[in-house]
């Protein structure tokens, strides 16, 4: 069934919903879709009426529910609360408001990243028969296991990004995320303090946001917890530098509560870098088998003791390591991704 469909996305192209939009939009016109993408608002108005399929790629793209015939929304995030998460684009608001919420539910079809996220969406009131789980997908080109001397990449990366020079020699912890408190930095750096008590030759390198400082009581937390030294954080990391540090650290420290996908998970899987992360929100549905999750109510003490488990097992960080590749690869390519969602479009065009 030929499809023509228009896709909108107020995002920055580098940002997560931004990477989502543009390889979605690449894996869609190798399957022979006549897709076409915008990041502009001046270009939108140009699209509207031509195609089949109009398609925002994130929530505070509700607007084009009462102006489409066939409009198609991902819902990225929802809280138990109920409320749709957005932190930046046209909404400079942290939750969209009613108005826009009910425009969701008016549309023709709700992509969710996760039956996690899907869950949370119909317990917030979202229509069932139009929910669709679309897994994302991760470029398994950029992101992938290296096979040379991990010893060298890791004095090249050390060269390339100096702030990791200090550290040269210490076995190396990654954790990958925002300073959202769902993101729970405070456990991993609980965590870590535990982790550094038992293995002191280790350091724990945060890598945050694009421009996002690391939050004052982050900091404090760190000077209380005595490991200000062995704690490198980062917020200028580009994805060519961010996927060797994968392939050079030991494990990621992920205990997030909640996400509505987690790319950071496939990131790292993707990568051989194996998961240390609760057993909560998506973590049990992307995750799986091939990390280590660890009950929330443990908190910081079931992360640490996950975590020195994995770095005193060598045999176990190899075999998970080849584990989450593999999921990775069947389970969350961009190609996996873009079919699963032209199948949500095909329905709406028999509709």
């Amino acid at each position: 069934m030929h499809m023509r469909i228009a896709m909108y996305c107020d995002r920055p192209p580098r940002s997560g919903i931004g990477v989502y939009s543009t390889e979605l939009h690449a894996a869609l016109r190798k399957l022979g879709e006549e897709a076409e993408l915008t990041f502009t608002g001046s270009d939108y108005d140009g699209l509207l009426d031509e195609k089949s399929i109009h398609h925002g790629t994130d929530a505070t793209l509700s607007w084009l529910v009462p102006r489409t015939k066939k409009p198609v929304i991902t819902l990225h995030d929802i809280d138990e609360d109920g409320r749709v998460e957005v932190s930046s684009g046209r909404a400079k608001q942290a939750y969209l408001a009613g108005p826009a919420v009910e425009n969701i539910k008016k549309a023709a079809a709700i992509i969710t990243d996760s039956y996690d996220a899907r869950n949370r969406a119909v317990r917030a009131g979202m229509p069932e028969d139009i929910l669709h789980v679309v897994h994302l997908g991760t470029d398994t080109d950029t992101f992938r296991p290296y096979d040379g001397n991990r010893q060298e990449l890791r004095q090249s990366l050390e060269y390339q990004v100096p702030e990791l020079a200090s550290v040269s020699g210490r076995r190396m912890i990654v954790s990958v995320s925002s300073e959202e408190p769902r993101k729970s930095i405070p456990d991993v750096l609980r965590a870590f303090a535990k982790i550094r008590k038992a293995e002191p030759k280790t350091v724990l390198l945060r890598v945050g946001y694009p421009k996002e400082q690391q939050s004052e009581s982050n900091i404090a937390l760190q000077r209380e917890l005595g490991i200000s030294d062995s704690v490198v954080y980062l917020n200028n990391i580009g994805r060519e530098h961010l996927t060797d540090i994968y392939k050079v650290s030991e494990l990621m420290l992920f205990p997030t509560v909640r996400e509505g996908f987690g790319l950071a998970f496939t990131e790292a899987m993707a990568s051989g870098c194996p998961i240390v992360a609760y057993s909560t929100t998506t973590a049990p549905e992307i995750v799986g088998s091939t990390g280590l999750l660890t009950p929330l109510e443990q908190g910081p003490d079931g992360l640490a003791e996950s975590s020195l488990r994995m770095l005193a097992d060598p045999e176990l960080r190899n075999r998970l390591a080849n584990a989450s590749r593999r999921r990775v690869e069947e389970l969350f390519t961009w190609n996996r991704c873009a079919s699963n969602t032209a199948a949500v479009y095909k329905v709406l065009m028999g509709a």
